[in-house]
Order: structure tokens, then C-alpha cells, then sequence
């Protein structure tokens, strides 16, 4: 499939304490995201760099993930589609940091959790096989890393993704 546009929507609620909210949704062209969608699978999607831009009208697009965070920037929700994967924020890292994330979720879903390199797109990351537990990533390199999740099971995975430090910078 190749992907014609990537769209992230921004969001934002003031209700008790400050909720940011963005979903990311992918547009592929509207024969192969209609075979897609049917079969509930989005697989294919092209990792090629491209420039954010609203999909026309007429293609079908599917969100992929929702995230909200709180005003610390620590505590996300988070809701992510079946099989697919996403990456979010901008951290600078130094070699040798230890990020610790604590992933609480209901469901027995396998995510994978880590960091993905900005110069790279390298992915260091563990996996949770039943949708709690806690991680550590030791920060292979200085320089720029976004976060990365990735949702193994056939099923939507919604869950709390609680790190050990705020993300200072916009999700997106």
C-alpha cells in the first residue's frame, strides 16, 4: 500500500487538570484502505518520511492511535489499534540513561515499549506479553529518540503508558 497522506490531529481539554489528546490517523489510497479496512488489517504502511497533510475526501481512513496525556506529562492513555504500531514526542537522551516505563493495562494484549532513534529510525524496545508490566531502556546513544508502541495482538489495546519522566515537548 502506499501511503498518499499522514494526518495527526491535535486536541485539547481543560477539565479538572489539562488533557492533551492527539490522534493519529493514516490515509492509504481508497481501493487498498477499503480491502484494508474490510479486513481489519493495516499492514503494508510505508515508512517513507513524508510531509503531514490532510487526506482528501474521498480515501478511507482508519485511526491507528489515540493519545492523551496528562498535565505532567507522565501518565498517558493510550489506545492503539490491533497489529499496528506508532511513535510520538521528542526526547533528547544521553548514552547510558535509563527511562523506565510501567505500562497498566485490563486487557491481555502484547505491546512492545521502547524508545526509536530520530537519526535512524532504530527501535530499542521490550515487549509486554500480557499488557502490564514495567520496562527499562538503557539509552544506547546520545541524541534525539521518539517513543515507540507497538500493539501485537488481533485485538485494540487501551492502556496507561507511565514514565519515569515527563515528555516536555508536543506529542506529535
Amino acid at each position: 500500500m502506499r501511503i498518499k497522506g499522514i494526518a495527526i490531529t491535535l486536541a485539547a481539554a481543560a477539565v479538572a487538570f489539562s488533557i492533551a489528546a492527539v490522534a493519529v490517523t493514516i490515509a492509504g489510497n481508497s481501493e487498498a484502505g477499503q480491502d484494508q479496512a474490510a479486513a481489519g488489517n493495516s499492514a503494508g504502511v510505508s515508512t517513507e518520511k513524508q510531509p503531514a497533510a490532510m487526506p482528501p475526501a474521498e480515501e478511507n481512513v482508519n485511526v491507528v492511535a489515540e493519545l492523551l496525556s496528562t498535565s505532567d506529562g507522565k501518565d498517558l492513555s493510550v489506545t492503539l489499534a490491533a497489529g499496528n504500531d506508532t511513535n510520538f514526542a521528542v526526547m533528547n537522551e544521553k548514552q547510558g540513561d535509563i527511562l523506565t516505563m510501567r505500562v497498566e493495562s485490563e486487557q491481555e494484549n502484547k505491546l512492545e515499549i521502547g524508545i526509536m532513534s530520530v537519526s535512524s529510525d532504530q527501535v530499542y524496545s521490550e515487549v509486554i506479553p500480557d499488557g502490564t508490566g514495567e520496562i527499562k531502556i538503557i539509552v544506547p546513544a546520545d541524541g534525539e529518540y521518539r517513543m515507540y508502541i507497538k500493539n501485537h495482538s488481533s485485538n485494540e489495546a487501551k492502556f496507561r503508558l507511565i514514565l519515569d519522566k515527563p515528555l516536555t515537548g508536543p506529542l506529535v
